[in-house]
């Protein structure tokens, strides 16, 4: 189990998510205790868009580990993925609690819930954080810059 869930660890870090996903599913066959296995299994599924997987995967954390912001920030993207917005903002707040703040995913997420909740002006103010952090690329900043203005309005 060891090993299935350092390979899914390592793939996950390569962005080899069908593997990744893979080799945790072996993992957490071979011993369904091993959260750190279902962290990984439920953010590859994220990034395949299997949301529903992620959420399944993500009910095998303990409870004192979904309190890690890592696990949190999984929880919400399972969350936006499945379009339960109030969930995914309860998630993304519990994020974003203890979250570097420099995590830049995690302001792009918050800020397209919130828009899609109808909380615009505190949309903006996590538009605004993202644009502030570097590794934007530039046709995305200038799209985003554009979204952040008329969010303002």
């Amino acid at each position: 189990a060891d090993a299935a869930a350092l390979e899914a660890t390592a793939a996950l870090e390569q962005q080899h998510f069908d593997r990744a996903r893979t080799a945790a599913l072996h993992a957490v066959e071979i011993d369904s205790s091993d959260e750190k296995a279902w962290v990984v299994l439920a953010t590859a599924a994220n990034y395949l868009g299997r949301y529903g997987e992620a959420a399944n995967a993500l009910r095998n954390v303990r409870l004192q580990d979904e309190g890690t912001w890592q696990v949190a920030y999984q929880w919400a993207r399972a969350e936006a993925g499945l379009q339960n917005l109030q969930q995914c903002l309860e998630w993304s707040n519990r994020a974003a609690l203890s979250a570097p703040s420099d995590f830049a995913p995690l302001h792009l997420l918050r800020a397209s819930v919130l828009q899609a909740a109808g909380e615009f002006a505190q949309a903006a103010d996590q538009l605004e954080i993202y644009l502030q952090l570097p590794g934007v690329n530039a046709s995305q900043r200038a799209l985003l810059t554009q979204e952040l203005h008329r969010l303002r309005k």
